[in-house]
């Protein structure tokens, strides 16, 4: 769920600099803009750093089990197999929730009051 907050930050300032080329925006309050959301997405990031220390995921990296190695592949090919498609399968729900999301907002946002 951190995840999805952190995509609006990350593609704010990207969305933004051409504002900035074409001037339609001032240096002035673009950099307020972008320091705004600035502090949140280190909050964010650092929960989702907290969460992963909480949740043992750093012991799955030193026991080195986010590898795949060519002589083992073949013994683990099946749960290798089960785990990636429901990371993909994962990622796609949240995607598509997203979409939605961001659909309605928009509906919301364009619609008048």
């Amino acid at each position: 769920m951190a995840v999805i907050l952190l995509h609006p930050h990350s593609s704010f300032s990207p969305c933004s600099l051409p504002d900035l080329e074409t001037d339609y925006i001032n240096p002035y309050e673009l950099a307020t803009k972008i320091n705004s959301i600035t502090l949140p997405e280190f909050i964010t990031q650092g929960v989702l750093c907290f969460l992963h220390l909480v949740t043992g995921h750093w012991i799955m990296y030193i026991h080195k089990r986010h590898l795949v190695y060519a002589t083992e592949v073949f013994g683990e090919l099946s749960r290798e197999k089960k785990q990636r498609i429901f990371k993909l399968d994962d990622l796609e729900y949240r995607g598509f929730g997203l979409r939605r999301w961001h659909s309605q907002l928009s509906t919301q946002l364009s619609s008048p009051l």
